[in-house]
């Protein structure tokens, strides 16, 4: 039951990684068009840091929104 347990947790971390990344990727493509059309830098480290946990927590938010 333990393993079971465990596996779920990396199953649902995997997920929270992959909607992270999904979401840096939607970061760094804003960036470059923003970039391009104005010539300012919006990337930052701390942008990549906020993507990827909002990645988190809309995998979390998608699932409660549509278990209702």
């Amino acid at each position: 039951m333990a393993e079971s347990e465990m596996g779920k947790r990396l199953w649902h971390a995997g997920e929270g990684l992959i909607f992270g990344i999904i979401f840096a990727g939607i970061y760094w493509l804003l960036g470059l068009i923003i970039k391009a059309i104005t010539g300012k830098e919006i990337r930052t480290g701390t942008g990549y840091t906020v993507a990827v946990v909002l990645g988190f927590i809309s995998r979390r938010v998608l699932i409660t929104t549509l278990s209702n």
